[in-house]
């Protein structure tokens, strides 16, 4: 779940909010990983 709305998160900060870009930094690289894996998955559902 959380990996869900950090997904939604980086999708905001593709635009490139700095202050979420540098959250997201901070972010444990597993879950940011994770986080990428889900959004590449809702991306490429119908």
């Amino acid at each position: 779940r959380g990996a869900f709305l950090t997904a939604h998160l980086l999708a905001a900060v593709e635009g490139g909010h700095p202050a979420l870009r540098q959250e997201l930094s901070e972010l444990p690289e597993e879950v940011r990983l994770k986080a990428e894996e889900v959004l590449r998955r809702v991306e490429s559902s119908p």
